[in-house]
């Protein structure tokens, strides 16, 4: 089963997209904004975030609400033009929301140290946690080699760690 990636996009912002058209899906709208819905690949690790009109949700089911259907068409799979845009955005909307201060150990983050991560969508929400508080690459992957559970999210960990941490001093 996929995650569903709704992207919603101000009319004014359409022309960036353009792209889109590549790759066409199950499209909504409502008033000036428009929500195209996409598969989400299983090795991306996107979480909830908005920008400047630019608005990612992760779902795993459709929210239509009050929109408008304007494309009936079967759900087609991000591309990877759209993941590489979307990933570059949340990496700098993660750049300027980053803090530097510790984590409280509560909630999801106790549970995460008590019990491991397991999954690679709870390897990408750990990586995104840390970076926004403002642990290091090296106190990020110590943290990590601590918890991991399953020893072949090594790989997704270093490729996901090293795009968000992207142009941010390591150790």
């Amino acid at each position: 089963m996929y995650d569903l990636l709704e992207l919603t996009l101000h009319r004014d912002k359409l022309s960036f997209f353009g792209f889109l058209k590549k790759n066409p899906t199950r499209a909504l709208k409502n008033g000036d904004y428009y929500k195209f819905v996409y598969l989400l690949p299983s090795n991306v690790g996107l979480t909830d975030f908005s920008y400047k009109g630019i608005i990612i949700h992760i779902a795993d089911t459709v929210t239509e609400g009050h929109w408008q259907l304007v494309r009936d068409l079967p759900l087609a799979m991000a591309g990877a033009d759209l993941v590489e845009v979307l990933e570059d955005l949340e990496r700098h909307r993660l750049e300027q929301a980053r803090q530097d201060v510790g984590l409280e150990l509560g909630g999801w983050i106790f549970d995460t140290i008590a019990n491991g991560l397991y999954t690679e969508q709870e390897t990408a929400y750990f990586i995104r946690l840390m970076f926004l508080h403002g642990y290091d690459f090296e106190q990020l992957t110590s943290l990590f080699s601590a918890i991991v559970k399953r020893i072949e999210l090594a790989s997704y960990f270093l490729t996901t760690a090293k795009k968000i941490y992207r142009g941010v001093e390591f150790g």
